[in-house]
């Protein structure tokens, strides 16, 4: 059976952040994920997650100015002592303080990067510190291949580009966040790629959306049933992160939900 988690980042927006946590508690989710986490106190999150009998599974890196148009830093060669004190002073703390077992490292955006080699070597030299950093500690790093039709210019775009840099670092706390919906705008084949991350052991999370509106995953061209089953039948056994905007009123749209909480 598989398990679910709420992105509070985008879902139950009809509410204040910190009271997603129960709305999704209310609803059968047992645990949750977001964006980024730190516009509020550890504490704060730490009582809702506690109160609302939650797991917080993933997080991400802090990725520069999003309201400016950044979306990551890690592969920006004059951003790499930003990154780096971020990641260290913001993102690890986090993670540990609220037991997150992920945090997502954006990547970010080629449109000012004159030299494609430069930001190839500058995204390895961070996730290599980035590794350097965590070791010991019980998070595993993800990246992800984010589709152009939602961030043009976004560095990371091909799993095949992902992959290549996982298996280069060969890395336990290196795993691959496996977004269907950008996967299957970008090349489908949903179920070759589903295989070959779990059976190469790089599967680290899988998010899900409906396609190709980004809305409820029961409703677009992907058979998300067929996926859930083929993920129970590989034995995934993290949680699938809920990632899509809602048509109408979160609660309304989990009819979907129901028949696995």
């Amino acid at each position: 059976m598989p398990r679910f988690s709420a992105n509070l980042s985008w879902l139950y927006q009809e509410v204040p952040f910190i009271e997603r946590f129960c709305r999704a508690r209310t609803d059968g989710f047992q645990a949750i994920e977001c964006l980024f986490p730190y516009d509020h106190s550890i504490a704060e999150i730490t009582n809702q997650l506690e109160e609302q009998d939650l797991e917080m599974v993933l997080i991400n890196a802090p990725a520069g100015d999003w309201s400016q148009g950044e979306r990551g830093i890690s592969i920006h060669p004059a951003h790499k002592t930003r990154f780096r004190y971020l990641f260290e002073s913001e993102a690890i703390p986090t993670a540990l303080a609220l037991n997150c077992p992920r945090i997502h490292i954006m990547s970010g955006l080629l449109s000012n990067i004159s030299d494609k080699t430069e930001a190839d070597k500058t995204f390895l030299d961070n996730l290599e510190w980035a590794l350097e950093r965590v070791s010991g500690y019980p998070i595993t790093l993800l990246i992800e291949p984010i589709s152009q039709q939602t961030i043009p210019r976004y560095y990371l775009t091909y799993q095949e580009q992902a992959i290549a840099i996982i298996k280069q670092f060969n890395h336990p706390q290196l795993q691959l966040q496996l977004d269907l919906f950008h996967c299957q705008l970008t090349e489908g084949s949903l179920t070759k790629h589903i295989h070959y991350a779990l059976d190469n052991g790089i599967l680290g999370h899988v998010q899900i959306a409906g396609v190709p509106h980004r809305q409820e995953p029961d409703v677009g061209e992907v058979n998300y049933s067929y996926i859930f089953n083929l993920l129970d039948e590989q034995n995934y056994l993290h949680f699938i992160g809920c990632e899509y905007s809602p048509k109408h009123s979160t609660s309304a749209g989990l009819k979907w939900f129901k028949n696995y909480s």
